[in-house]
Protein backbone atom coordinates (compact mmCIF):
# COMPACT_ATOMS: atom_id res chain seq x y z
CA UNK A 1 0.00 0.00 0.00
CA UNK A 2 1.16 3.80 -0.64
CA UNK A 3 2.31 5.27 2.55
CA UNK A 4 0.77 8.37 1.96
CA UNK A 5 -2.60 5.84 2.36
CA UNK A 6 -1.54 4.50 4.85
CA UNK A 7 0.16 6.82 7.31
CA UNK A 8 -3.33 9.07 6.69
CA UNK A 9 -5.32 6.09 7.46
CA UNK A 10 -3.55 4.71 10.80
CA UNK A 11 -3.87 8.56 11.61
CA UNK A 12 -7.20 8.97 11.09
CA UNK A 13 -8.02 5.64 12.94
CA UNK A 14 -5.89 6.86 16.16
CA UNK A 15 -7.73 10.26 16.27
CA UNK A 16 -10.97 8.77 16.12
CA UNK A 17 -9.80 6.55 18.97
CA UNK A 18 -8.74 9.45 20.80
CA UNK A 19 -12.37 11.36 19.59
CA UNK A 20 -13.71 8.27 21.46
CA UNK A 21 -11.77 8.48 24.91
CA UNK A 22 -12.03 12.18 24.94
CA UNK A 23 -15.93 11.40 24.38
CA UNK A 24 -16.14 9.49 27.32
CA UNK A 25 -14.35 11.91 29.57
CA UNK A 26 -15.81 15.14 28.32
CA UNK A 27 -16.93 16.11 31.58
CA UNK A 28 -13.70 15.93 33.17
CA UNK A 29 -11.73 17.72 29.98
CA UNK A 30 -14.32 20.72 30.19
CA UNK A 31 -13.55 21.38 33.74
CA UNK A 32 -10.21 21.39 33.51
CA UNK A 33 -10.49 23.43 30.47
CA UNK A 34 -12.62 26.09 32.25
CA UNK A 35 -10.06 26.35 35.25
CA UNK A 36 -7.21 27.08 32.90
CA UNK A 37 -8.66 28.50 29.54
CA UNK A 38 -5.68 29.98 27.99
CA UNK A 39 -3.52 27.16 29.18
CA UNK A 40 -5.63 24.55 27.69
CA UNK A 41 -5.72 26.46 24.53
CA UNK A 42 -2.33 26.60 23.90
CA UNK A 43 -1.71 22.76 24.78
CA UNK A 44 -4.27 21.76 22.69
CA UNK A 45 -3.20 23.80 19.82
CA UNK A 46 0.09 22.83 20.36
CA UNK A 47 -0.55 18.97 20.65
CA UNK A 48 -3.05 18.59 17.58
CA UNK A 49 -1.34 21.35 15.58
CA UNK A 50 2.45 21.96 15.97
CA UNK A 51 3.26 18.38 17.34
CA UNK A 52 2.07 16.63 13.93
CA UNK A 53 3.61 19.80 12.00
CA UNK A 54 7.05 19.34 13.61
CA UNK A 55 7.22 15.83 13.17
CA UNK A 56 5.76 15.36 9.74
CA UNK A 57 7.92 18.35 8.29
CA UNK A 58 11.03 18.00 10.33
CA UNK A 59 11.44 14.84 11.91
CA UNK A 60 10.04 12.61 9.03
CA UNK A 61 11.31 14.95 6.70
CA UNK A 62 8.25 15.51 4.31
CA UNK A 63 7.64 17.80 1.73
CA UNK A 64 4.55 19.79 1.66
CA UNK A 65 1.63 17.98 -0.81
CA UNK A 66 -1.50 19.13 -2.44
CA UNK A 67 -1.92 22.31 -3.27
CA UNK A 68 0.55 23.62 -0.89
CA UNK A 69 3.48 23.87 -3.67
CA UNK A 70 0.99 25.77 -5.66
CA UNK A 71 0.51 28.21 -3.00
CA UNK A 72 3.87 28.76 -2.21
CA UNK A 73 4.62 29.66 -6.02
CA UNK A 74 1.55 32.17 -5.94
CA UNK A 75 2.35 33.58 -2.67
CA UNK A 76 5.92 34.11 -3.48
CA UNK A 77 5.04 35.99 -6.66
CA UNK A 78 2.94 38.33 -4.53
CA UNK A 79 5.70 38.71 -2.37
CA UNK A 80 7.93 39.75 -4.90
CA UNK A 81 5.45 42.29 -6.32
CA UNK A 82 3.96 40.63 -8.87
CA UNK A 83 0.32 41.30 -10.05
CA UNK A 84 -2.51 38.49 -9.30
CA UNK A 85 -4.19 37.56 -12.15
CA UNK A 86 -1.11 39.25 -14.60
CA UNK A 87 1.94 38.23 -13.75
CA UNK A 88 1.03 35.05 -11.84
CA UNK A 89 -2.18 33.16 -12.07
CA UNK A 90 -4.41 31.66 -8.54
CA UNK A 91 -7.58 29.65 -8.27
CA UNK A 92 -8.41 31.69 -5.43
CA UNK A 93 -9.38 35.15 -4.57
CA UNK A 94 -6.86 37.96 -5.66
CA UNK A 95 -6.14 38.86 -1.90
CA UNK A 96 -4.80 35.30 -1.01
CA UNK A 97 -1.48 34.80 -2.31
CA UNK A 98 -0.84 38.13 -0.70
CA UNK A 99 -2.24 37.05 2.81
CA UNK A 100 -0.59 33.44 3.04
CA UNK A 101 2.82 35.58 1.65
CA UNK A 102 2.78 37.64 4.85
CA UNK A 103 4.78 35.03 6.41
CA UNK A 104 7.67 34.65 3.44
CA UNK A 105 9.51 37.48 4.12
CA UNK A 106 10.78 35.67 7.73
CA UNK A 107 10.52 31.93 6.96
CA UNK A 108 10.67 31.37 3.16
CA UNK A 109 9.28 28.26 2.56
CA UNK A 110 6.15 26.26 1.69
CA UNK A 111 6.26 24.93 4.91
CA UNK A 112 6.18 28.57 6.18
CA UNK A 113 2.39 27.93 4.18
CA UNK A 114 1.03 25.35 6.34
CA UNK A 115 2.34 27.29 9.47
CA UNK A 116 0.06 30.38 8.40
CA UNK A 117 -2.78 28.30 7.50
CA UNK A 118 -2.51 26.57 10.61
CA UNK A 119 -2.31 30.34 13.04
CA UNK A 120 -5.11 31.58 10.96
CA UNK A 121 -7.34 28.60 11.57
CA UNK A 122 -6.00 29.03 15.53
CA UNK A 123 -8.13 32.39 15.47
CA UNK A 124 -10.77 31.27 13.54
CA UNK A 125 -11.31 28.89 16.25
CA UNK A 126 -11.51 31.54 18.91
CA UNK A 127 -13.95 33.68 16.87
CA UNK A 128 -15.77 30.66 16.56
CA UNK A 129 -16.37 30.03 20.18
CA UNK A 130 -17.41 33.40 20.54
CA UNK A 131 -20.46 33.21 18.32
CA UNK A 132 -22.06 30.51 19.87
CA UNK A 133 -23.34 29.80 23.84
CA UNK A 134 -22.18 25.83 23.95
CA UNK A 135 -22.60 24.33 27.41
CA UNK A 136 -18.77 22.29 27.04
CA UNK A 137 -16.70 24.89 24.50
CA UNK A 138 -13.47 23.23 26.07
CA UNK A 139 -14.23 20.12 24.94
CA UNK A 140 -15.77 21.01 21.56
CA UNK A 141 -12.28 22.83 21.05
CA UNK A 142 -10.54 19.65 21.45
CA UNK A 143 -13.23 17.82 19.70
CA UNK A 144 -12.39 19.85 16.47
CA UNK A 145 -8.83 20.12 16.73
CA UNK A 146 -8.31 16.30 16.90
CA UNK A 147 -10.86 15.50 14.54
CA UNK A 148 -9.02 13.16 11.70
CA UNK A 149 -10.68 15.99 9.13
CA UNK A 150 -9.11 18.78 10.35
CA UNK A 151 -5.64 17.84 11.36
CA UNK A 152 -4.97 15.94 8.26
CA UNK A 153 -6.15 18.52 6.13
CA UNK A 154 -4.75 21.43 8.30
CA UNK A 155 -1.47 19.91 8.88
CA UNK A 156 -0.80 17.57 6.41
CA UNK A 157 -3.07 19.25 3.48
CA UNK A 158 -2.65 22.56 4.07
CA UNK A 159 -5.93 23.15 2.54
CA UNK A 160 -7.61 26.64 2.49
CA UNK A 161 -11.10 25.89 2.94
CA UNK A 162 -11.39 26.70 6.63
CA UNK A 163 -10.64 30.47 5.83
CA UNK A 164 -13.82 31.05 4.20
CA UNK A 165 -16.08 30.19 7.56
CA UNK A 166 -12.88 32.14 9.65
CA UNK A 167 -13.32 35.62 7.39
CA UNK A 168 -17.32 34.63 7.35
CA UNK A 169 -16.71 34.14 11.16
CA UNK A 170 -14.84 37.48 12.10
CA UNK A 171 -17.93 39.62 9.66
CA UNK A 172 -20.25 37.89 12.17
CA UNK A 173 -18.27 39.36 15.14
CA UNK A 174 -17.75 42.82 13.45
CA UNK A 175 -21.58 43.21 12.54
CA UNK A 176 -22.70 41.60 15.79
CA UNK A 177 -20.86 44.49 17.76
CA UNK A 178 -22.13 47.46 15.79
CA UNK A 179 -24.99 46.50 13.85
CA UNK A 180 -24.05 48.75 11.05
CA UNK A 181 -25.42 47.12 7.54
CA UNK A 182 -23.35 49.03 5.44
CA UNK A 183 -20.11 47.96 7.47
CA UNK A 184 -21.68 44.09 7.21
CA UNK A 185 -21.38 44.50 3.54
CA UNK A 186 -18.02 46.13 3.17
CA UNK A 187 -16.87 43.20 5.52
CA UNK A 188 -18.18 40.45 3.60
CA UNK A 189 -16.35 41.87 0.46
CA UNK A 190 -13.29 41.58 1.78
CA UNK A 191 -13.98 38.37 3.08
CA UNK A 192 -14.48 37.28 -0.27
CA UNK A 193 -11.25 38.76 -1.47
CA UNK A 194 -9.56 37.04 0.97
CA UNK A 195 -10.70 33.80 0.44
CA UNK A 196 -11.93 31.53 -2.61
CA UNK A 197 -14.86 32.89 -5.49
CA UNK A 198 -17.17 30.33 -3.75
CA UNK A 199 -17.51 32.27 -0.70
CA UNK A 200 -19.87 34.48 -2.98
CA UNK A 201 -22.73 31.54 -2.38
CA UNK A 202 -23.76 32.94 1.08
CA UNK A 203 -23.56 36.36 0.44
CA UNK A 204 -27.26 36.23 -0.66
CA UNK A 205 -28.47 34.57 2.68
CA UNK A 206 -26.63 37.36 4.36
CA UNK A 207 -28.45 40.06 2.00
CA UNK A 208 -31.99 38.50 2.01
CA UNK A 209 -31.70 37.60 5.71
CA UNK A 210 -33.08 41.37 6.58
CA UNK A 211 -36.76 42.14 5.31
CA UNK A 212 -36.31 46.12 5.61
CA UNK A 213 -35.39 47.68 1.85
CA UNK A 214 -33.14 50.05 3.49
CA UNK A 215 -30.93 47.61 5.62
CA UNK A 216 -30.62 45.23 2.43
CA UNK A 217 -29.47 48.51 0.47
CA UNK A 218 -27.03 49.03 3.11
CA UNK A 219 -25.48 46.13 2.43
CA UNK A 220 -25.51 45.65 -1.05
CA UNK A 221 -23.84 49.52 -1.24
CA UNK A 222 -20.42 48.26 1.32
CA UNK A 223 -20.69 44.94 -1.16
CA UNK A 224 -20.50 47.46 -4.38
CA UNK A 225 -17.68 49.90 -2.67
CA UNK A 226 -15.34 46.87 -2.48
CA UNK A 227 -16.45 44.89 -5.17
CA UNK A 228 -16.69 47.84 -8.10
CA UNK A 229 -13.45 49.24 -7.18
CA UNK A 230 -11.65 45.50 -7.36
CA UNK A 231 -13.65 45.42 -10.32
CA UNK A 232 -12.05 48.30 -12.01
CA UNK A 233 -8.40 47.13 -10.88
CA UNK A 234 -8.47 43.68 -11.98
CA UNK A 235 -10.14 44.35 -15.36
CA UNK A 236 -7.06 47.31 -16.08
CA UNK A 237 -4.56 44.97 -15.02
CA UNK A 238 -5.33 41.77 -15.98
CA UNK A 239 -8.92 42.46 -18.42
CA UNK A 240 -10.59 38.92 -18.08
CA UNK A 241 -8.03 37.03 -16.52
CA UNK A 242 -9.49 37.42 -12.60
CA UNK A 243 -12.09 34.93 -14.34
CA UNK A 244 -9.06 32.32 -14.30
CA UNK A 245 -10.51 30.62 -11.28
CA UNK A 246 -13.97 29.71 -12.51
CA UNK A 247 -12.43 27.10 -14.78
CA UNK A 248 -11.74 24.90 -11.72
CA UNK A 249 -15.09 24.08 -11.83
CA UNK A 250 -14.85 22.36 -15.21
CA UNK A 251 -12.88 19.41 -13.19
CA UNK A 252 -14.75 16.74 -12.51
CA UNK A 253 -13.72 15.32 -8.80
CA UNK A 254 -15.36 12.86 -6.25
CA UNK A 255 -17.79 12.10 -4.27
CA UNK A 256 -20.71 14.16 -5.51
CA UNK A 257 -23.96 12.93 -7.10
CA UNK A 258 -22.64 13.63 -10.73
CA UNK A 259 -19.68 11.05 -9.89
CA UNK A 260 -21.99 8.62 -8.62
CA UNK A 261 -25.05 8.69 -11.05
CA UNK A 262 -22.39 8.65 -13.73
CA UNK A 263 -21.66 5.39 -12.32
CA UNK A 264 -25.18 4.12 -11.35
CA UNK A 265 -26.23 4.60 -15.39
CA UNK A 266 -23.15 3.85 -17.20
CA UNK A 267 -22.02 7.49 -18.46
CA UNK A 268 -25.33 8.09 -19.94
CA UNK A 269 -25.43 10.98 -16.31
CA UNK A 270 -23.31 13.74 -18.05
CA UNK A 271 -19.89 14.52 -15.44
CA UNK A 272 -17.76 16.96 -17.19
CA UNK A 273 -19.80 19.28 -19.21
CA UNK A 274 -19.37 22.90 -18.14
CA UNK A 275 -23.08 23.05 -18.10
CA UNK A 276 -23.38 21.08 -15.25
CA UNK A 277 -21.51 23.68 -13.00
CA UNK A 278 -24.44 25.92 -13.67
CA UNK A 279 -27.43 22.84 -12.81
CA UNK A 280 -25.10 22.82 -9.05
CA UNK A 281 -24.72 26.18 -8.77
CA UNK A 282 -28.89 26.58 -9.57
CA UNK A 283 -29.52 23.58 -6.69
CA UNK A 284 -27.51 25.04 -4.00
CA UNK A 285 -29.44 28.69 -4.66
CA UNK A 286 -32.51 26.61 -4.63
CA UNK A 287 -31.77 24.83 -1.20
CA UNK A 288 -30.51 28.77 0.13
CA UNK A 289 -33.51 30.44 -1.28
CA UNK A 290 -35.84 27.45 0.97
CA UNK A 291 -33.65 27.83 4.05
CA UNK A 292 -33.81 31.65 4.16
CA UNK A 293 -37.68 31.76 3.35
CA UNK A 294 -38.25 29.20 6.04
CA UNK A 295 -35.89 30.64 8.86
CA UNK A 296 -34.93 34.51 8.39
CA UNK A 297 -37.74 35.48 10.87
CA UNK A 298 -37.42 33.02 13.62
CA UNK A 299 -33.62 32.46 13.91
CA UNK A 300 -31.20 34.68 15.28
CA UNK A 301 -28.35 36.66 12.32
CA UNK A 302 -25.54 35.04 13.43
CA UNK A 303 -26.78 31.14 14.00
CA UNK A 304 -28.70 31.87 10.42
CA UNK A 305 -25.68 32.22 8.91
CA UNK A 306 -23.39 29.73 10.78
CA UNK A 307 -26.15 27.23 9.52
CA UNK A 308 -26.84 28.10 6.09
CA UNK A 309 -22.95 28.55 5.98
CA UNK A 310 -22.95 24.30 6.75
CA UNK A 311 -26.00 23.83 4.77
CA UNK A 312 -24.76 25.44 1.82
CA UNK A 313 -21.17 23.87 1.39
CA UNK A 314 -22.22 20.34 2.67
CA UNK A 315 -24.90 20.78 -0.23
CA UNK A 316 -21.98 22.04 -2.62
CA UNK A 317 -20.00 18.74 -1.82
CA UNK A 318 -23.26 17.10 -3.27
CA UNK A 319 -24.06 19.04 -6.41
CA UNK A 320 -21.08 20.39 -7.63
CA UNK A 321 -18.98 18.31 -10.22
CA UNK A 322 -15.83 19.59 -8.90
CA UNK A 323 -15.90 18.82 -5.33
CA UNK A 324 -14.43 16.30 -3.46
CA UNK A 325 -14.06 15.17 0.23
CA UNK A 326 -11.30 18.28 1.28
CA UNK A 327 -13.95 20.31 1.34
CA UNK A 328 -15.46 19.37 4.53
CA UNK A 329 -13.00 21.54 6.53
CA UNK A 330 -14.65 24.35 5.34
CA UNK A 331 -17.88 23.73 6.97
CA UNK A 332 -16.32 21.71 10.12
CA UNK A 333 -15.27 24.03 12.43
CA UNK A 334 -19.01 25.79 12.61
CA UNK A 335 -20.79 22.53 12.09
CA UNK A 336 -19.24 21.02 15.73
CA UNK A 337 -19.53 24.39 17.17
CA UNK A 338 -23.57 24.84 16.14
CA UNK A 339 -24.71 21.64 15.97
CA UNK A 340 -24.88 19.03 19.12
CA UNK A 341 -24.30 15.17 18.88
CA UNK A 342 -25.79 12.36 20.43
CA UNK A 343 -24.00 9.34 21.55
CA UNK A 344 -25.17 7.54 18.28
CA UNK A 345 -24.46 10.51 16.13
CA UNK A 346 -21.27 10.99 17.91
CA UNK A 347 -19.99 7.64 16.72
CA UNK A 348 -21.44 8.35 13.37
CA UNK A 349 -19.97 11.72 12.90
CA UNK A 350 -16.45 10.26 13.80
CA UNK A 351 -16.81 7.43 11.49
CA UNK A 352 -17.47 9.98 8.91
CA UNK A 353 -14.75 11.87 9.64
CA UNK A 354 -12.40 9.01 9.20
CA UNK A 355 -13.94 8.21 5.52
CA UNK A 356 -13.62 11.98 4.74
CA UNK A 357 -9.50 11.31 5.34
CA UNK A 358 -9.35 8.11 3.50
CA UNK A 359 -11.75 8.46 0.46
CA UNK A 360 -9.51 11.14 -1.45
CA UNK A 361 -5.94 10.20 -0.20
CA UNK A 362 -6.99 6.85 -2.05
CA UNK A 363 -8.41 8.32 -4.97
CA UNK A 364 -5.93 10.82 -5.28
CA UNK A 365 -2.81 8.29 -5.46
CA UNK A 366 -4.47 5.68 -7.25
CA UNK A 367 -4.32 7.87 -10.35
CA UNK A 368 -8.02 9.85 -9.80
CA UNK A 369 -9.74 6.37 -10.82
CA UNK A 370 -13.60 6.85 -12.28
CA UNK A 371 -15.83 3.85 -11.62
CA UNK A 372 -17.58 3.96 -15.19
CA UNK A 373 -20.20 1.64 -14.56
CA UNK A 374 -20.99 -1.25 -12.33
CA UNK A 375 -19.48 -4.05 -14.17
CA UNK A 376 -16.58 -2.43 -12.87
CA UNK A 377 -17.33 -3.03 -8.98
CA UNK A 378 -15.91 -6.35 -9.36
CA UNK A 379 -12.59 -4.63 -8.55
CA UNK A 380 -12.03 -4.04 -4.89
CA UNK A 381 -10.61 -0.96 -5.35
CA UNK A 382 -13.12 0.85 -7.24
CA UNK A 383 -15.82 -1.16 -5.27
CA UNK A 384 -14.68 0.27 -1.92
CA UNK A 385 -13.99 3.88 -4.10
CA UNK A 386 -18.12 3.41 -5.29
CA UNK A 387 -19.15 2.53 -1.44
CA UNK A 388 -16.70 5.43 0.15
CA UNK A 389 -18.81 7.91 -2.59
CA UNK A 390 -22.20 6.73 -1.75
CA UNK A 391 -21.61 6.83 2.14
CA UNK A 392 -20.00 10.30 1.62
CA UNK A 393 -23.03 11.63 -0.15
CA UNK A 394 -25.51 10.11 2.17
CA UNK A 395 -23.65 11.55 5.52
CA UNK A 396 -23.60 14.79 4.08
CA UNK A 397 -27.33 14.66 3.97
CA UNK A 398 -27.77 13.56 7.20
CA UNK A 399 -25.99 16.77 8.42
CA UNK A 400 -27.65 18.84 6.10
CA UNK A 401 -31.11 17.57 7.71
CA UNK A 402 -29.79 17.82 11.27
CA UNK A 403 -28.16 21.44 10.91
CA UNK A 404 -31.91 22.36 9.41
CA UNK A 405 -33.92 20.66 12.16
CA UNK A 406 -31.43 22.32 14.66
CA UNK A 407 -32.71 26.44 13.35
Amino acid sequence: MDQIILGKTVLAVLLGICEIVFYKYKDFIEKIGSQRPIIFYVLVLFVFRFIPFLSIYYVLNFETTSDVPIFYESAKAAISGGVVYKDFQTSYSPLFPYLIGLILPFWNSSKAIVFILILLESVFVWSSRKLTSFKNPFYITLFYYALPCSLVFSVIGGQEDVLMWGFLSIVLLIYLKNKKHFILGISLGFALLLTKFIFVLIVPAAFFYFKNRSEQLKVMLGLITVGLPTFVLLYCSSKWGFLYPLTEANVPRTPNIWSLFNTLTGGLTPYGPKYVNWIGLGLIELLLIYVVMKFMSTVAFEKFISASFVITYAWLMIVQQSSYANYAYAFLLPLVFILPFNSKEFYVFVGFNILLVIQPAIWWRTGLIRVEHLGQLKEPLKLFLFLAELVLIFGLLWIIKKVIRSM
